[in-house]
């Protein structure tokens, strides 16, 4: 039997890339590929089978590195020259939120430096999009292969309830996802329908950015349309999906 270590910066099924280890580990021990363990930088209680990157000093017969910014968990491939499975979630290119929040910037360039160095050791890379094996290859990766994120979503019945007049977006909100442009575009929406709701799903990530919006928001006069809902789970989030008449997407740079 294969070991398997699943390596991820912190471990939050509120999280994109968090929930998608959870998936890979349940996929991993439902194939019965053998022993399966989290290694992550940021201590957690969300699941079993956790160590800490400072402790690993064993790595397993598989190592899949989930890399989407800079970590100590890319750091200790790197450093121990282990040969891993890339798993590419996108780094954010760091002009896109200089400008609301320069301290961000460190982790990103260091993301994208560990890339170049993670060429070497990797024996495969995956791309959840097209777009992602573009970057990829453009960084000197060969055996590039694209798979996208799918699971059903369990849906919460108590929540989801009929369709409603509500334009949605899921993303954290961070300024190149253009949450100000969702919030300008429903003015007008809400000029010729009165009863329509934006609902953004997604973590806060920049306080600068998050109370420009709001201040947008209150100058629009739609403190009562526009709705923040903060990280949701996966049934809430499937029940926002079945509720909403419209998804709309305007990021200026998804990274997928």
């Amino acid at each position: 039997m294969t070991s398997v270590d699943l390596l991820v910066p912190e471990l939050s099924e509120l999280d994109a890339t968090g929930a998608h280890t959870l998936l890979l580990r349940d996929l991993l021990v439902a194939k019965s590929a053998g022993p399966v363990r989290i290694v992550t930088q940021v201590p957690t209680t969300t699941t079993e089978n956790v160590t800490l990157v400072d402790g690993w000093t064993d790595p397993a017969d598989l190592v899949i590195l989930q890399h989407g910014i800079g970590s100590f968990v890319a750091e200790a491939v790197i450093h121990r020259r282990v040969p891993c499975v890339l798993n590419y979630h996108n780094i954010t290119p760091a002009e896109f939120l200089e400008p609301w929040d320069p301290g961000l910037l460190p982790g990103l360039r260091w993301g994208r430096s560990q890339l170049d160095q993670l060429v070497p050791l990797t024996t495969r890379a995956i791309a959840d999009s097209g777009y992602n094996a573009c970057e990829l290859r453009a960084a000197g990766f060969d055996d590039v292969r694209v798979s996208p994120v799918m699971w059903r979503l369990g849906i919460d019945e108590a929540l989801a309830g009929d369709r409603e007049p509500v334009v949605l977006f899921v993303g954290r909100v961070v300024s190149n996802k253009r949450h100000e442009d969702l919030v300008a575009s429903m003015a007008m929406v809400h000029d010729t329908h009165p009863d329509a709701r934006l609902v953004l799903v997604g973590s806060p990530s920049i306080d600068t950015y998050g109370r420009a919006l709001t201040s947008l928001i209150e100058r629009l006069g739609l403190a009562n349309v526009v709705e923040f809902t903060g990280p949701v789970d996966n049934a809430e989030l499937a029940a926002w999906y079945r509720r909403a008449s419209v998804f709309l997407c305007l990021s200026e740079h998804e990274g997928f």
